[in-house]
């Protein structure tokens, strides 16, 4: 079934820049006995958010046993290879003809590998969990707050269970960082990484969110250059079609196939 809709989807990126937007959802989960997990890579056309297709889907099964730190464990051990994966089979999308080809990833993909293993040509747009080390002594959190601003857009969110719809307001701010390769406990898998790697950092903070709401807040990770707004608000229009395959998710379980 992913085979033959990989195939069609290949028959139609020629030409578009195509976001490449992936994540995990869970069919089954029976907590320390039996899960099932579906990690899903669609395809959207970046200029108008059409859905293409499905590139990749792998299916994760946990059964409850106790495994060794992810630190002592190599990346083709790890349950986290999967985003590497798909982000190295970006690549056919470029040989089908793709003028461009960007991954879109939520906080979960945010790890060295993910930028460092990509394929030449695939670009990456990551929301950081890391409050990471950088080349320079400093943080990333604090390299982001203390940048300038590069100006403010205004985006609209769709109301979700948590919140209502509404239109904010964001400050901007963007700059390149150096980050430090990890310290690992498998010196010699770390040693096969780049010791540092450039990338775009792009921050968007609501201004004057509602009373008892909680403020939109992005920090964002990315291969693409921002020097103005416009290039910043592009990379946070990237991240916010991630919303694409939450309603996939959807359609596929609780407001369609029950799956």
């Amino acid at each position: 079934m992913v085979a033959t809709a990989r195939a069609d989807l290949l028959q139609r990126v020629a030409g578009r820049h195509i976001l490449a937007i992936q994540d995990s959802t869970s069919l089954r989960d029976d907590g320390d006995k039996q899960s099932l997990y579906l990690h899903p890579t669609i395809a959207v056309d970046a200029a108008d958010g059409a859905l293409l297709g499905l590139l990749t889907a792998a299916m994760l099964e946990r059964d409850g046993r106790a495994k060794a730190h992810c630190n002592k464990r190599s990346l083709e051990e790890k349950e986290s290879r999967r985003w590497v994966d798909a982000t190295r089979q970006a690549a056919d999308l470029l040989a089908a003809g793709a003028a461009a080809v960007t991954m879109v990833e939520d906080r979960e993909a945010d790890f060295y590998e993910a930028f460092a293993c990509r394929p030449e040509r695939v670009d990456v747009v990551a929301r950081v969990h890391h409050n990471r080390n950088l080349v320079d002594g400093t943080k990333l959190y604090d390299a982001c707050q203390t940048r300038p601003e590069l100006g403010r857009i205004q985006v609209d969110l769709p109301a979700t269970s948590r919140r209502k719809a509404r239109r904010v307001t964001l400050a901007v701010r963007a700059g390149v960082v150096r980050i430090k390769r990890p310290k690992r406990n498998r010196a010699a898998e770390a040693a096969k990484l780049p010791p540092t790697r450039s990338l775009t950092s792009v921050e968007a903070c609501e201004i004057d969110p509602p009373a008892e709401v909680e403020a939109v807040h992005w920090r964002l990770l990315s291969t693409h250059t921002a020097a103005t707004l416009a290039e910043a608000a592009r990379i946070i229009g990237f991240y916010r079609c991630r919303w694409q395959i939450e309603q996939v998710f959807r359609v596929m379980k609780t407001q369609g196939f029950d799956i």
